[in-house]
């Protein structure tokens, strides 16, 4: 089996040779997020299954694409799909493809996602700017070992700046909180979110925090957004309707696309 660090060498030099020119910003796209692929202007379409060394996603809904589209007149990549340990995926093989951004030239990545509420405040189809984050996976990505980090936020205060001044734009509710991160793949029970809300959480997910700890060791700029898509287990009497949340984060799609092209476009250049 192929180590990490050669899969990482054989994409970043395939990629390059596909690539007209290196881009700076990376977008990963999650559930609640994935129609913005639509509005942007595509120049080409690479399946991860094509990119040699990269991992593959198994989840449904996660189409497996690398996007290239241009934006502002410069080049943007686009993840339509990412990474889970839940997958089988070690947190080595899910920090690949942002390692093989890095050696690139990417300098900036917009990570979203869809994520439970844990915060009673944080109803679906609210917004939540990741300020901090708790991994709570108890797995110690090796990738990480021998580089230490001075435990200080790995969020740039600039682009949160920018996403809150978008969001009020688009008149999105935006509030900023802390995402906690579990390997997966059950969710989690009324106690365990009630345990979470203890130590500080306002929201939980199953991926994200190793994406970011990948790009932060490797010095990239980064802002990071929830899509709140559902109430965490005992927040809310009842069986929550999933139609409802679909309903909402219908409603409010296109103002979401527009704050994703707007907060994409003021990190190129």
């Amino acid at each position: 089996m192929e180590n990490v660090e050669s899969s990482i060498q054989r994409a970043t030099e395939f990629l390059k040779s596909q690539l007209s020119e290196l881009p700076q910003t990376v977008v990963i796209l999650g559930s609640g997020f994935a129609g913005w692929v639509k509005k942007l202007d595509v120049e080409k379409v690479i399946p991860y299954s094509s990119i040699p060394g990269f991992p593959i996603t198994t989840i449904k809904g996660h189409d497996g694409n690398l996007i290239v589209a241009r934006l502002a007149s410069k080049l943007v990549l686009v993840m339509q799909g990412r990474f889970h340990f839940y997958e089988g995926h070690s947190l080595d093989v899910i920090s690949i493809p942002l390692r093989v951004f890095a050696g690139l030239g990417v300098r900036s990545l917009i990570v979203t996602n869809a994520a439970g509420s844990i915060n009673h405040s944080f109803k679906p189809g609210d917004l939540m700017l990741i300020t901090d984050h708790i991994n709570h996976s108890l797995r110690y990505p090796t990738f990480l070992n021998g580089m230490q980090s001075p435990g200080l936020t790995p969020y740039s205060l600039r682009m949160q700046g920018e996403a809150r001044r978008i969001a009020e734009e688009e008149e999105l509710k935006i509030h900023d909180g802390t995402y906690i991160f579990t390997t997966g793949p059950s969710y989690e029970t009324p106690a365990e979110i009630k345990a979470m809300r203890i130590l500080g959480a306002d929201a939980v997910g199953m991926s994200t925090v190793p994406e970011i700890l990948s790009a932060a060791h490797c010095g990239m700029e980064i802002v990071a957004v929830s899509m709140i898509s559902n109430y965490g287990s005992g927040i809310k009497d009842g069986t929550l309707d999933h139609q409802e949340v679909m309903d909402t984060m219908k409603s409010i799609q296109d103002r979401v696309d527009r704050f994703l092209m707007k907060l994409t476009t003021s990190t190129l250049s």
